[in-house]
């Protein structure tokens, strides 16, 4: 048979130094009887596409994420005129109406010591911030017409503390008395007449604050 018998070898080398390959005399493939895998080079027959780039092909670079700033501890920044106005907000309806209330505060202090106009000039700052502001040539009499009649023992008791002798007489501790009462009751009628958001306004007014207000002086 073809496939079997002797195999021709010629164990002498030639002259040129190449070794002849004897099994392309041989009527089969003698690959197929060896165990030796063949390489597969990329492009050539047999081989898969591959979607990597070529090695010469730049790849494109991911920029980097810059870092958080956290310096300021994360809270974001309030602009001046917040602050601003925030301040003056907490002016208006903080210090306003505490003023007028240690304002008071002196008077009924003062007015406990003998001091009638005192209590007379309590009851003219809240009708000037309700907005009934007493005309500067009024005497005590007319204002007290003009406000409500529980305001007539005031204005009595003012007036002659005014008006009367600069001597302290027996009659002061009556006057602070009377004085009392009707800054009581003037002020009762004063809140039936206005509303609560009218008085309630009146407290942020400056009017009673303003220093440029003239008043009568006691005469000696």
């Amino acid at each position: 048979m073809p496939t079997q018998g002797w195999v021709r070898f010629d164990p002498t080398p030639r002259a040129d130094g190449a070794s002849p390959a004897y099994s392309e005399d041989l009527p089969f493939d003698v690959a197929a009887y060896l165990d030796v895998e063949v390489p597969v080079l990329p492009g050539g027959p047999g081989s898969t596409p591959t979607s990597e780039p070529p090695i010469d092909e730049p790849i494109e670079e991911i920029p980097p994420v810059p870092p958080l700033d956290t310096s300021d501890g994360g809270f974001p920044k309030v602009p001046a005129w917040v602050v601003i106005t925030a301040g003056g907000l907490l002016v208006v309806f903080g210090l306003l109406p505490a003023v007028k209330w240690v304002r008071r505060r002196h008077r009924l202090r003062a007015l406990s010591g003998g001091d009638v106009s005192a209590a007379w000039w309590e009851i003219v700052d809240r009708l000037s911030d309700l907005g009934e502001e007493p005309g500067p040539g009024a005497t005590p009499k007319e204002v007290a017409v003009a406000t409500d009649q529980a305001m007539a023992p005031l204005a009595r008791v003012y007036g002659e503390s005014i008006y009367g002798p600069s001597a302290e007489s027996p009659a002061d501790s009556g006057r602070v008395a009377v004085a009392t009462r009707s800054l009581e009751a003037t002020e009762e009628k004063l809140a039936a007449r206005f509303s609560w958001a009218h008085r309630a306004a009146s407290r942020y007014r400056l009017r009673s604050l303003n220093p440029r207000r003239r008043r009568p002086r006691k005469r000696g």
